[in-house]
């Protein structure tokens, strides 16, 4: 489509039109839209080319046979699914401490995958368990784990980062599966069942460990000062940005006896990575937007700014001239086609087919001479390059601007940043950080 929006092709070849999608409405909406560059959309199989005059028709139909396949399909998985949950078979997915084996159904073929306890990873959540009900935290456990080479769930996907985290260990504190208790979600139900032959934690240790994980909740809900709103939100503008010297993970925010500290993610939940630098966040912050500032005030980098913005303002008044010529050549063929349909009209074909593509038609008109009208209007603004002062005040009000939108301010300074990151690593002999910090003034 981009492609296509660019005047780069004259046509798109599929295989087939659920190839292009099977949602109806995304459908419609890439059919809309190639007829109105004209650019033809053919379907091998099918036969379908929607620069015929019938191919709107066609195509409806064979989007809504595509949407209606996926949604059969979707039944019959799930049906699938299901079956197997009720007969006690995987579903897929299994927890850790757990495998499956094939299980025949006596004419040769498989009948499913039971599910089946795997005993060296059994041993790893028992004492996951026993370590949590005596008093060890989700880290030292993590840490526990890492430090003797144990391999965490799912150690050989792609997807799985190297060592035990605290959200791992959490998980598995709270997974009914290890007392023989599975459910399956299928859709506004859910299937339970009851498998002592399952179990691989007793009744006394879950309930300690439930106890705990209760207690413990319930003391930090009290104390908590979070925002209640939705969606992740973020006081500290360097979040996101500072990485470790030393493994290359992402610093972290954890809270001090008086202040907050940026420390290593991985130190901190897995303990893979042997440093132990803490940063404090208010003299870090404090200390990159003063580099910032220095760097953008010099009468090198003020002049450089201005004329990379005088660039940038040509380059948008070459691509608003580019974009009115493009707009008034499709505004030229929509207006033959409403001629076309007019004289269709004039010959007494008053079929609500014609009827109905020449208002659309119409309408495509109207809404390409409002975006015209506004392009061009916009171009006429008189535009100002800033003033050797604007710049300098913007440079020093970085700090207060960017701290009045915390969510929006990693992004705003990854723009600054060559590589879009900062790169913290304790100095040789000293307790001090070196931070690394290039700014790119493009």
């Amino acid at each position: 489509m981009h492609l296509v929006e660019q005047r780069r092709a004259d046509a798109v070849v599929t295989e087939d039109m659920s190839r292009i999608s099977r949602d109806i409405a995304d459908s419609a909406a890439v059919f809309r839209r190639l007829q109105s560059l004209d650019v033809p959309l053919i379907g091998v199989a099918n036969g379908i080319d929607t620069s015929a005059r019938s191919a709107s028709i066609a195509f409806t139909v064979k989007a809504l046979t595509s949407q209606l396949y996926l949604t059969d399909l979707a039944d019959k998985t799930r049906r699938g699914l299901e079956g197997r949950a009720l007969a006690g078979h995987s579903t897929g997915g299994l927890p850790y401490g757990y495998e499956s084996t094939p299980e025949s159904d006596g004419r040769g073929g498989i009948a499913g995958y039971r599910v089946v306890i795997n005993e060296g990873q059994a041993e790893v959540v028992r004492r996951i368990f026993k370590a949590y009900a005596n008093g060890m935290s989700y880290s030292g456990i993590a840490g526990m784990l890492n430090a003797e080479g144990v391999s965490p769930p799912r150690v050989h996907t792609r997807h799985r980062k190297k060592g035990w985290a605290n959200s791992t260990i959490r998980a598995i504190l709270h997974n009914e599966s290890y007392v023989g208790s599975w459910s399956y979600p299928p859709e506004s139900e859910v299937i339970r069942g009851e498998y002592p032959e399952r179990r691989i934690v007793d009744d006394d240790l879950w309930n300690v460990v439930q106890r705990r994980l209760a207690s413990v909740k319930a003391k930090y809900a009290r104390n908590s000062k979070a925002p209640t709103a939705p969606g992740h939100r973020t006081r500290y503008p360097l979040s996101g940005l500072l990485f470790c010297g030393e493994c290359g993970e992402s610093m972290v925010i954890t809270a001090g006896s008086s202040a907050r500290y940026y420390i290593c993610s991985h130190a901190k939940g897995r303990r893979t990575c042997a440093t132990r630098l803490s940063v404090r966040e208010d003299v870090l912050r404090r200390s990159i937007f003063a580099a910032i500032r220095h760097r953008l005030i010099t009468p090198v980098a003020i002049e450089y700014l201005r004329k990379r913005i005088a660039a940038s303002l040509g380059a948008l008044a070459r691509n608003a001239n580019r974009e009115i010529d493009e707009r008034r050549a499709r505004l030229e063929r929509t207006e033959q086609r409403i001629a076309g349909l007019v004289t269709f009209l004039a010959d007494g074909d008053r079929s609500d087919y014609v009827v109905s593509a020449l208002r659309d038609l119409e309408a495509q008109a109207l809404a390409e001479k409002r975006e015209i009208a506004a392009i061009v209007a916009h171009a006429k603004t008189p535009v100002r390059l800033p003033t050797a002062d604007q710049i300098f005040e913007r440079a020093l009000d970085l700090e207060r601007t960017l701290a009045a939108d915390p969510v929006r301010a990693p992004e705003a300074l990854r723009r600054l940043l060559v590589d879009g990151v900062l790169v913290a690593a304790e100095t040789a002999g000293a307790a001090r950080v070196g931070v690394t910090l290039s700014v790119r003034l493009g």
